[in-house]
């Protein structure tokens, strides 16, 4: 029994690490591909054939859509300028984080290591959730992470988790029943891209500035406001910004060219969700709250269970968070995943090796030169008018 295949198909593949987690002869190890995406390698040497990884694969299972309880979408946004501002959207993960960490909890969400490369990790101070804050736009390693979850709640620590809704899904799996000690919140996806293509952007990055990057923030508000603008900043603290659509990595995100096989049939893209609370950013907000300013920052915040709406109340009665009840046809204006996956595009099959980023850059995603100046065009005059201060 060896090889990518035998736990499930390899396009439902979604890496949630819930079978790698599960196996107690330490048989399976995520291995990354050609492409940058991991998946699970089974050793024959140590592998016994008991079956619990293909049981435990969230992939193999039908999803429990009977669920009674009533969803309710709000318009939210934490009342602290501070961190709204430095998160990509409203911020309501920082205050759901701060919740849990003053009941003595921690809290699991992705952060960038030493590398860059992007990892689930614990945290159990205030401090620390600066490294959580912020869509990554790359998929983040869960690779061990489960059972150090699993440690926490059996010892009654209360945990709070984020991450994809197929990530949710995985440890639900993998921890086989209900914790009442456990929240958590998935995020409206539009799919993860290649990490290795993360990587070869990185590089990218630090050759055209002459320093190591050790952050990125593709969601940066500094210049417009809430939107899709990308910070780099270096080990120097210097700073740079770059137009989103004309970074190579985050276009071929946009254009679906980049992203895991099994995005493109993602079961979980659909009203139907994983977590507790569903987090993401609430576009068109305008179209529903004329008269609510986004410069800062708006949340579209789904809650989904009884726990969910208990802590999420808590934070709103005691000011901590801002919200209005929205119709779930207002959250559906912005949300294409809350309907279906994203479609493949015939460009996906061009890209199955990402050695070569000069010859990536400069084949497919080139822009034209007339695209170029619209670009820089269009965020000069934001600058110009304020942009960000009457959006």
């Amino acid at each position: 029994m060896q090889g990518n295949f035998n736990i499930c198909a390899h396009d439902s593949c979604t890496a949630c690490s819930a079978c790698q987690s599960i196996c107690h002869k330490h048989a399976i190890t995520m291995i990354t591909n050609d492409e940058g995406f991991q998946y699970p390698y089974i050793n024959e040497d140590s592998c016994v054939e008991c079956g619990l990884c293909i049981k435990t694969c969230p992939s193999n299972k039908e999803l429990d859509v009977t669920s009674s309880y009533p969803q309710q979408p709000y318009l939210a946004w934490i009342n602290d300028d501070e961190v709204r501002l430095d998160s990509s959207s409203g911020g309501i993960f920082t205050a759901l984080a701060r919740y849990v960490i003053s009941q003595g909890g921690v809290v699991c969400g992705a952060a960038y290591d030493d590398d860059m490369t992007v990892r689930h990790r614990i945290v159990d101070n205030e401090n620390d959730l600066i490294h959580l804050r912020g869509s990554k736009y790359v998929q983040s390693i869960t690779e061990g992470i489960f059972s150090d979850i699993k440690v926490y709640l059996n010892k009654g620590v209360m945990v709070y988790f984020v991450g994809t809704p197929c990530q949710v899904a995985g440890l639900k799996s993998f921890l086989k029943k209900k914790y009442d000690n456990l929240l958590t919140s998935d995020l409206i996806c539009h799919g993860v891209p290649s990490g290795n293509l993360f990587k070869e952007q990185i590089k990218y990055f630090e050759r055209k500035v002459g320093k190591k990057i050790v952050d990125v923030k593709f969601r940066a508000k500094k210049r417009f406001g809430q939107g899709c603008d990308i910070q780099i900043i270096t080990n120097t603290g210097a700073n740079k910004f770059f137009c989103a659509e004309l970074v190579p990595y985050f276009n071929g995100f946009w254009k679906n060219i980049t992203l895991r096989e099994s995005c493109y049939k993602c079961q979980y893209a659909s009203l139907h969700r994983e977590g507790d609370i569903t987090l993401a950013d609430f576009w068109l907000v305008k179209k529903c709250f004329p008269d609510v300013r986004t410069s800062k920052g708006t949340s579209l915040v789904f809650v989904n269970s009884i726990i969910g709406e208990n802590i999420f109340m808590k934070l709103a009665n005691s000011g901590d968070v801002y919200i209005r009840e929205a119709t779930i046809e207002q959250a559906l204006l912005g949300q294409g995943q809350l309907k279906s996956p994203v479609p493949r595009p015939i460009e996906r099959d061009e890209y199955k090796r990402y050695l070569d980023f000069e010859k990536y850059c400069n084949g497919l995603l080139k822009n034209s030169l007339g695209y170029k100046i619209k670009m820089h065009l269009r965020n000069a005059i934001k600058v110009l008018i304020l942009f960000k201060y009457w959006k």
